[in-house]
C-alpha cells in the first residue's frame, strides 16, 4: 500500500561472520501527496492611479491550499499581451503573501495604462506547480474624453420653420465604464434652464425645442429661450474609475 504523507528514512544495516555490523540511513525522505491549489482575486474591477483618493490602487488577495513546501513563487501584474509589468517573488518573502496591493506603476515608475490580470506561479518541493490568474481589470490614469456639437450655428425656435430645433451631438469614451453623465443648459443669469443625463451610456443625439424643462413662465408654461442672447452650456461624464471630466461651451 502506499505509504501516508509523512517524513521517512530508509536504513541499511549489516553483518559479516566476524559479527562486525554496519548501519547508514537515508534520513528525511518526505512523501507529499497533498494536491496544492492557489486562486488570485481583485478588490476592484478597475483603478485610476491618479492620487485623488478614489480607486488609486488594486488589491490581490492570495488563497493557496498548501503554504508550505513551496520552492519558489511569483506573482505579476501582466498587460494582456502577457508582459509582466510589475512582479513579486520570494526574494522578497519566502512565504506566498495573503494580499499583494499595486500601486498602478510599471517597474520604471510609469502609470500603467490598458487591461491587467494578476498571475500568481508557485513550484513546490515534491515538484507540483500551481499557475492561475485573477479576472482582467482596467488600469489607466486618463479621464473620460468628451466632445459636443450642435448644429445649426444660430438657433432660433421662433416656429418659423426654420433652424426651429437645435442638434445637440455628445460624445464621450472612457477607459473604464460610464458611471453618470450630465448636459446641462443655463440660462444667461446662470440658472439651470434645460438638463439631460443618464447613468449606462450617452445619448449621443439630443434635439432641443428652445423650451425650459426647468423653469415656466408666467402662465406656467415652459419658458422659451429669449431673443439675441447666448446660453451656456456644460458636458459632464464620470466613469467607473472615478474620473470625472466636463466640457462648456454656449449656444448662439
Amino acid at each position: 500500500n502506499t505509504a501516508a504523507d509523512g517524513i521517512y528514512s530508509i536504513v541499511i544495516s549489516s553483518t559479516d561472520d566476524a559479527g562486525n555490523t554496519f548501519t547508514t540511513s537515508l534520513a528525511n525522505l518526505t512523501i507529499d501527496t497533498r494536491e496544492a491549489k492557489a486562486y488570485v482575486t481583485t478588490e476592484l474591477d478597475g483603478i485610476s492611479p491618479n492620487g485623488d483618493g478614489a480607486a488609486d490602487a488594486q488589491k490581490f488577495t492570495i488563497r493557496t491550499s498548501v503554504s508550505d513546501g513551496i520552492v519558489s513563487w511569483h506573482f505579476d501584474v501582466c498587460a494582456e499581451d502577457g508582459t509582466a509589468v510589475r512582479g513579486w517573488s520570494e526574494k522578497d518573502s519566502a512565504n506566498v503573501p495573503a494580499s499583494v496591493v499595486w500601486d498602478g506603476l510599471d517597474a520604471s515608475g510609469k502609470t500603467a495604462e490598458g487591461t491587467f490580470t494578476g498571475t500568481l506561479k508557485i513550484m513546490y518541493r515534491n515538484g507540483s506547480r500551481v499557475s492561475v490568474s485573477s479576472s482582467p481589470f482596467v488600469c489607466s490614469a486618463t479621464p473620460p474624453v468628451l466632445s459636443v456639437k450642435t448644429a445649426p450655428e444660430y438657433f432660433s425656435p421662433d416656429n418659423d420653420g426654420t433652424d426651429d430645433d437645435l442638434f445637440i451631438r455628445l460624445s464621450g469614451t472612457t477607459k473604464g465604464k460610464l458611471s453618470s453623465w450630465s448636459f446641462v443648459i443655463n440660462d444667461p443669469n446662470g440658472r439651470v434652464f434645460w438638463k439631460t443625463g443618464g447613468t449606462a451610456s450617452i445619448t449621443e443625439r439630443l434635439v432641443w425645442d428652445g423650451l425650459s424643462n426647468t423653469q415656466k413662465d408666467a402662465n406656467g408654461m415652459a419658458e422659451r429661450v429669449q431673443s439675441a442672447m447666448d446660453y451656456p452650456w456644460t458636458f459632464t461624464a464620470t466613469d467607473s474609475l472615478g474620473m470625472t471630466s466636463q466640457v462648456t461651451g454656449a449656444i448662439p
